[in-house]
């Protein structure tokens, strides 16, 4: 069974230029329903990264 996602949550995505990273930061409930909003973390990278605090900073 999939993990229901919270806010603030990380995923690591697969890439030909290696691995990236969003997170879900919004979801729009009320009408008109937008849904999710993510963000696409900058960078990409060899390996999943120690800590992700410094690269949420980053804009």
């Amino acid at each position: 069974m999939a993990k229901r996602l919270k806010i603030g949550d990380i995923v690591e995505i697969e890439t030909k230029k290696g691995l990236a990273y969003i997170q879900y930061v919004y979801h729009h409930d009320e009408p008109p329903r937008y849904g999710r909003l993510i963000r696409v973390l900058p960078g990409f990278f060899d390996k999943t990264p120690a800590s992700f605090s410094e690269l949420v900073k980053q804009k």
